[in-house]
């Protein structure tokens, strides 16, 4: 079993900080999970600051953790809108990175991607060898037949589109997001925990 240790929000941080991560952390952990994109604020939890922690704490103590980036809606938001940021596999303790495509990647329903840095970054537990048309082949999948559309979506996006396709797109969005937070700004005195700013999270409004 995998004990779970959650980072909680609590007012005028809502988001996991370098602090808190590190005091859960000891010899048994296994990967720090920050959100890239936190579904209850919009904001991201930004992997810098927790990967220079990891780095002090590893100097410190001789033990070294790797990070999984939940990348579920910023994955295909800042490569196009905030390519500065910092948060992939720039980093060295980021092995892996998940991503929802039918989120912001414009994929249908159903299309997700999780992403490793080699292929030694994937542990050969999660790999089942199963029999199929006479052959071995290694999967990390869901076992049982399921449709493949949406990849071929996902797949004509990425051709139709390309980088500077998903560029104008995802602009759009934190256009509209700016404009709301502009007119919500007006109706009261609000306090606002998300704008929708490309270098802050996704284009949302949370107040």
């Amino acid at each position: 079993d995998v004990e779970l240790r959650e980072i909680p929000m609590r007012p005028g941080q809502l988001f996991m900080d370098p602090k808190r991560m590190i005091e859960a952390c000891d010899e048994n952990t296994i990967g720090v999970v920050p959100t890239f994109g936190v579904t209850y604020t919009g904001n991201y939890e930004f992997p810098q600051p927790l990967h220079d922690a990891l780095d002090k704490f590893q100097a410190d103590t001789g033990i070294d953790i790797d990070m999984h980036i939940d990348a579920a809606s910023g994955g295909f938001l800042a490569p196009f809108v905030a390519p500065d940021i910092v948060w992939d596999f720039r980093l060295p303790r980021v092995k892996s990175i998940s991503a929802s495509g039918h989120k912001f990647g414009l994929a249908p329903l159903g299309c997700g991607w999780v992403i490793w840095r080699d292929e030694e970054a994937l542990p050969q537990e999660l790999v089942f060898n199963v029999d199929y048309l006479g052959g071995q082949i290694g999967t990390f999948a869901i076992n049982f037949s399921r449709p493949a559309g949406q990849v071929i979506a996902q797949y004509y996006e990425f051709l139709r589109l390309g980088r500077e396709g998903y560029t104008k797109v995802q602009n759009a969005s934190y256009q509209v997001a700016a404009y709301l937070a502009d007119e919500i700004a007006k109706l009261g005195p609000y306090e606002f925990i998300c704008t929708g700013r490309p270098d802050e999270g996704i284009p949302a409004v949370c107040f």
